[in-house]
């Protein structure tokens, strides 16, 4: 379940992402990806931003960014971007090896699911449904000619900060 219609960019890149891992792995053989309607999705990750809120509203000041974590680490497990988890450059490796969603074999802004399925010699295709309960569409490749997710291997990003002293 996705937080956002399926016409952002962001998607093409989590669609790269669910191919490449799909295709390396042996158990799972498809992947759903359902993207709600705008203000009607209800899904884990926004009960757990409401109680942070609550605990926000009762703080009258918050100097450090380490009374958030608190308050973070008391709604779920904090993950430090960068310290705890590596940073990839997957939109930058993707673009290598995906069509741009102008050029995809089904409407990309319009569709509520996208369905990536691996195929018997381990490549993915992609279709997309306009509607939540059809499965109507044919599934194709959205990998560019001569290109495989498989190959991807994205760079790490290491963690920085841009902002001067001044």
């Amino acid at each position: 379940m996705c937080d956002g219609c399926g016409g952002q960019n962001k998607n093409t890149t989590l669609i790269g992402m669910c191919s490449h891992w799909l295709s390396m792995q042996s158990i799972v053989s498809k992947i759903e990806v359902i993207f709600p309607v705008r203000g009607h999705s209800f899904i884990p990750p926004d009960r757990v931003i409401g109680h942070i809120e609550i605990k926000c509203r009762k703080r009258e000041i918050i100097l450090k960014p380490e009374d958030y974590l608190d308050m973070f680490s008391q709604c779920g497990t904090v993950l430090k971007v960068g310290e705890d988890v590596p940073i990839y450059d997957w939109k930058a490796e993707i673009a290598k090896v995906i069509k741009i969603p102008g050029t995809w074999h089904f409407a990309f802004p319009q569709a509520k699911r996208m369905i990536i399925t691996k195929t018997k010699n381990g490549t993915t295709v992609v279709r997309g449904e306009i509607a939540y309960n059809s499965d109507g569409r044919s599934a194709k490749s959205v990998s560019k000619k001569g290109k495989s997710l498989r190959d991807l291997k994205p760079a790490v990003i290491h963690k920085q900060n841009l902002i001067s002293q001044k």
